[in-house]
């Protein structure tokens, strides 16, 4: 009977706008429900994610992680002591996939995504301080953008180029410059980015 009412409301919730904003508080529930039932971001063991040069921590889900399947070859397995707190499996393994090429500053936006399936700048680190706001979101965009292409997340991909092509505007020709020179050689080749750059350009010559 119970199974026969979750059917009857999943049936429902495919007429439900995607957009949650327009769904009401019970159509919300519905449509959690519903999306939930094909896995669960809480099971599965715990595995480290390291961020950057210097492997910044975080962590995150192995059934989340599954979810991205290009990111399954930077796995890791090692030998987990047993008073050790570090994620593990049954095995007494710890299992870690290293991210050396994602910007330690935009480390909590890459956490952020894989997560959520959102983008969205979670910090300003200390080095960015004293920069207007806009070229900050521009440049941790950009970061966001080399790093979807380098590990292969094309979800990542669209949603930081949306966000570059809000915020470019606050970026002058010289920034570009000095960006590139300093952050981003891989994407200066980005046939994409590189279009974005030039077209910018133009503009900002037009004035």
């Amino acid at each position: 009977m119970a199974q026969a009412g979750r059917k009857a409301r999943c049936k429902i919730a495919q007429t439900i706008p995607t957009c949650k904003d327009e769904m009401t508080h019970e159509e919300r529930s519905v449509s959690n429900e519903c999306s939930q039932s094909a896995y669960c971001p809480y099971e599965g063991q715990l595995v480290t994610v390291l961020i950057g040069c210097s492997k910044k921590r975080y962590t995150i889900s192995s059934v989340l992680l599954e979810r991205f399947p290009s990111l399954l070859p930077f796995l890791k397995k090692n030998p987990s002591p047993s008073y050790s707190r570090s994620s593990f499996s049954a095995q007494g393994v710890s299992t870690s996939v290293a991210l050396a090429d994602v910007d330690e500053d935009i480390g909590r936006t890459f956490m952020h995504y894989l997560y959520t399936g959102t983008f969205q700048i979670l910090k300003i680190s200390s080095s960015t301080c004293g920069q207007p706001i806009g070229l900050i979101d521009y440049t941790q965009s950009v970061l966001a953008y080399r790093a979807a292409i380098d590990y292969g997340l094309g979800g990542l991909v669209d949603l930081a180029k949306r966000e570059m092509e809000i915020f470019d505007q606050h970026v002058t020709i010289f920034g570009f410059i000095t960006l590139a020179r300093e952050h981003f050689p891989k994407v200066m080749d980005n046939q994409w980015y590189s279009k974005l750059h030039h077209v910018t350009q133009s503009e900002c010559c037009q004035y």
